[in-house]
């Protein structure tokens, strides 16, 4: 098995699994694929393009947006020192992440896939072979699990993963 990685003007996809990267640049305004993203999420939206989403993805893209936000609002101190030294300070990008979660909820035919018990042995052997960090690897175990080839993502960390075809808006995909 070969990879693929097409732009958001290709074909659309039967079903197409989530990276949180472009989860990410759908939230947050100012990510630098936010537009392309969020103009590709109301296509898959409009044309009901069936979404699987684990509770990984929405683990990673929460952690993600926090620190972009909390970072974006207050310089200084970092992220991991509001959140040990002053966590009430976080308490408004909550109601963020409730609402965007919803939002994308309702907008899009979604539905939860969850990690199966036997998942780490694959995410393992991922890891391995590809070199790829454990939530990558989780997801690739997820996608495989599910049946799923089809990925949106502008994280390049999957482009060595046989198998996998890559939606995305990332130049550096697109030209290799």
């Amino acid at each position: 098995m070969t990879m693929a990685v097409f732009d958001f003007a290709a074909a659309l996809p039967n079903r197409l699994y989530w990276d949180s990267s472009f989860l990410v640049n759908i939230a947050f305004a100012a990510a630098k694929f936010h537009k392309p993203c969020t103009d590709y999420y109301y296509l898959l939206k409009a044309e009901g393009v069936p979404v699987p989403v684990s509770n990984l993805t929405l683990d990673e893209t929460w952690y993600i947006l926090l620190k972009l936000e909390s970072e974006r609002i207050y310089e200084t101190p970092t992220f991991w020192d509001i959140y040990r030294q002053e966590p009430d300070r976080l308490r408004p990008f909550l109601k963020k992440l409730r609402d965007f979660t919803r939002k994308v909820g309702a907008a899009v035919p979604y539905y939860f896939c969850w990690n199966e018990a036997g998942s780490y042995d694959q995410a393992l052997q991922t890891m391995e072979k590809h070199l790829l960090l454990p939530r990558d690897a989780y997801l690739c175990a997820i996608m495989q699990d599910q049946e799923i080839s089809a990925l949106a993502t502008t994280d390049t960390d999957f482009t060595p993963v046989p198998g996998v075809t890559i939606y995305t808006c990332n130049g550096k995909m697109l030209s290799s």
